[in-house]
């Protein structure tokens, strides 16, 4: 089968326990491999694993660690210490500690980032790793809030960046320091790491079944006001080769209303007023206080992917998944990485809609999109 047959692009979401670890390939010439964080510290062996089970022994194009909190960092660093056993990238995209304030370089950071920044570094200039190249080694960040920053990555294959801001980025600078306080007064890490994360929007129980979709998408919720969060990589990838064109929403666990002015300026820009996209990673591991119908407004999908198997804080949220239902058409898919109460529900109530919804066929399988 010849390649403008076959998929353009493929999307994995690894099993990542409640994290994030996205494998990208985009087929053609040249072929092009993303990697978008490495989930938490117990998922890393799982990517690892499905690694050194590829078919060909091409690197990743490009590692983007999106933030600091530890259920996309932790599996990062351990992935990155695995580099020296044939484990290349072409470029990582990180904001470490001398990316928080432009003006002057920290001696301090959070634990795992001061340790992912110092194996990008190495001790020699034989283990250093590409380390923002794109940027110069500055800090991967839009112009400001409500823009948006265009990347070409390869033939046909572009980044428009969306997140962070560099007022969100400037934010996490105390959080970083308190964080790394309280490591100090030898708080556990996984106490330490559940702080760093957002505390909003955190997983409520499935409503009663006699609500609608439309009563439970419209009940009242904050939006994400997490430091760490606010600092999240997140970007629109778009490819064209062979008279096609796909696109990938990677949403990190961005605020909305950053997202969703960056989104908004793009449409603009583009002469309409919604931006349309393929696949849409939700942000925040599908969280009512992340995908919000301000964001879902400026957002025309055909896809939608949730990455998380709920534990900690449970997502994903009755409300976030129920905003989307309300506007699914027959061409809406929802993707699952893992099978759980949340979803089973969810599954139930959208096949009286005709909405299809894919869940893994086993806990290990994660959830496979090919465009």
């Amino acid at each position: 089968m010849a390649i403008s047959d076959g998929p353009l692009v493929t999307i994995e979401a690894l099993p990542a326990g409640h994290g994030d670890a996205l494998w990208v390939d985009v087929h053609g010439d040249p072929p092009w491999r993303l990697l978008i964080d490495g989930g938490t510290p117990g998922t890393a062996v799982r990517v690892k694993r499905r690694i050194n089970a590829r078919l060909d022994d091409r690197p990743f194009d490009l590692f983007v660690v999106t933030h600091i909190d530890i259920d996309h960092i932790g599996g990062a660093v351990k992935l990155l210490r695995a580099h020296r056993q044939g484990l290349a990238f072409g470029d990582v995209w990180f904001n470490g500690p001398e990316h928080l304030d432009p003006a002057s370089a920290l001696n301090r950071g959070a634990r795992q980032g001061e340790e992912l920044a110092a194996l990008l570094t190495g001790r020699a200039a034989s283990e250093q790793l590409p380390w923002n190249v794109a940027f110069g080694g500055a800090a991967v960040m839009t112009g400001s809030d409500g823009e948006y920053l265009r990347h070409k990555a390869a033939p046909g294959v572009e980044i428009i960046l969306l997140s962070p801001p560099p007022e969100n980025l400037a934010r996490l600078r105390p959080a970083w320091d308190k964080e790394m306080a309280a490591l100090r007064s030898r708080q556990s890490n996984d106490d330490t790491d559940r702080r760093a994360g957002t505390r909003r929007g955190t997983g409520r129980s499935v409503p009663d079944r006699g609500l609608s979709f439309r009563e439970i998408a419209s009940m009242a919720t904050d939006d994400d006001t997490a430091v760490a969060n606010g600092s999240s990589i997140a970007f629109l990838l778009r490819v064209e080769r062979d008279g096609r064109r796909r696109s990938v929403l990677f949403a990190g666990d961005a605020h909305p209303a950053a997202l969703g002015a960056a989104l908004w300026q793009l449409a603009q820009d583009e002469g309409s007023h919604r931006v349309a996209v393929d696949v849409f990673k939700l942000p925040h591991h599908c969280s009512q206080a992340n995908v919000t119908e301000a964001l879902l407004n400026v957002v025309d999908a055909d896809h939608y992917l949730v990455s998380t198997n709920g534990a900690y804080f449970g997502h994903p949220d009755p409300a976030a998944l129920a905003r989307i239902a309300t506007r699914a058409t027959e061409r809406t898919h929802i993707w699952f990485n893992y099978e759980k109460p949340s979803t089973r529900w969810f599954r139930d109530r959208c096949a009286e809609l005709g909405v299809e919804i894919h869940v893994p066929s086993t806990p290990d399988a994660g959830a496979v999109i090919t465009l």
